[in-house]
């Protein structure tokens, strides 16, 4: 009976300490958790903040390459490409280098825009350029020997140019994607 007298107490205080001990690792573990929770929605509540700083810095960026890609494809038209420089050639030749020299110095002055528009807008800007180029040397291939400057205007003029409207389009609706 002695022993019975001392274990019974002891079984009773040590299961008691026991429960007590296991709700104690459960509440623990439990504000644990919360606290890992709240933690990773500031760490995400940051990170978007920082997103939304850093896409209002840029987007002034971004508005303005898209302005100077447009003014790029109006500065290739032909219609006004031809009117600015007829009067820098007088052969047709010297006149078809300088058309083509034109459009690869105004495209190259715009390369580093490509990082603030979409791929595929970039590609429309690219075939544009192609396009312009293919239709200058298209009209000088048709075009005598003695042809002059205003000859090759005339050809490149009436020539059909579809990639520059599109590419106006384009980079027209992922401009309006920004509001």
């Amino acid at each position: 009976m002695g022993i019975l007298q001392i274990t019974i107490p002891a079984l009773i205080v040590g299961g008691l300490a026991y429960l007590m001990i296991r709700i104690m690792l459960r509440n623990n573990r439990d504000h644990l958790a919360l606290v890992l929770e709240q933690f990773k929605m500031e760490q995400q509540r940051q990170l978007n903040e920082r997103k939304s700083q850093a896409q209002k810095l840029l987007l002034p960026v971004r508005l303005q390459a898209y302005e100077r890609l447009v003014l790029f494809l109006e500065r290739i038209q032909p219609s006004g490409l031809v009117t600015r420089m007829i009067g820098q050639a007088d052969t047709a030749a010297r006149f078809q280098i300088l058309l083509v020299r034109t459009i690869r110095e105004e495209f190259e002055h715009n390369l580093s825009q490509q990082l603030y528009v979409s791929d595929a807008a970039w590609q429309m800007v690219k075939a544009a350029r192609e396009e312009v180029v293919q239709l200058v040397n298209r009209s000088a291939t048709g075009l005598s020997e003695d042809a002059g400057a205003a000859d090759l205007a005339r050809e490149v003029i009436v020539g059909r140019i579809v990639m520059i409207d599109e590419a106006i389009a384009k980079l027209k609706d992922e401009i309006a994607s920004f509001a």
